[in-house]
């Protein structure tokens, strides 16, 4: 009974699997493809072992549905679902279309030393980097540091320490939101 649960999951998540109309033909090489828009929509998917993403994009069309290994760059795009600031992604073609890379900027401009200026990360190479105001380029594996950098451009606050090693890798990362501006909802 188990094995037949089992089978008609997997039967049924391949029928419901995105499809991401390619056209691609036997044996060409999928290309690199860029989009921009606004997560609304994730959804882990344990048995594939990827989580399917919705993006819909700027200036309507259609909306891109692609997935992801890569659990840092999961991360990054729940922060874009949450913040709902636009992300340019790059996805490679197929069926599923498969995400790349995703960058994300603030909404509003900020000057001042720690601000986040834009985030990035890739899939491949399970590293995510960052332009902070006032900072050479930064680097991060860890999802809790990426965690701190997405939340500094949500909240549209500066980093207010920030250590990096030889290599440009966040070693710390702090932000702090006055509880008065939490109680205003910034």
């Amino acid at each position: 009974m188990k094995g037949a649960t089992l089978g008609l999951a997997l039967l049924v998540a391949t029928l419901c699997a995105p499809m991401s109309g390619s056209g691609l033909q036997r044996g060409e090489a999928p290309t690199d493809q860029n989009f921009s828009g606004r997560v609304y929509d994730l959804d882990y998917l344990g048995l594939q072992g990827w989580t399917q993403v919705l993006i819909q994009p700027v200036g309507g069309g259609a909306n891109l549905v692609a997935i992801t290994k890569s659990e840092l760059l999961q991360r990054f795009l729940e922060i874009a679902l949450l913040n709902a600031p636009d992300v340019r992604i790059t996805y490679r073609a197929g069926d599923p279309a498969e995400l790349r890379t995703a960058v994300l900027r603030p909404t509003a401009a900020c000057s001042e030393k720690g601000c986040v200026e834009e985030a990035s990360c890739g899939a491949e190479e399970g590293t995510c980097s960052a332009r902070i105001t006032g900072y050479p380029q930064v680097k991060t594996k860890s999802p809790r540091a990426l965690g701190i950098l997405l939340t500094a451009i949500g909240k549209k606050k500066a980093v207010e320490y920030l250590d990096i090693d030889k290599q440009g890798f966040i070693v710390r990362v702090k932000i702090n939101v006055p509880t008065s501006d939490l109680a205003h909802g910034n």
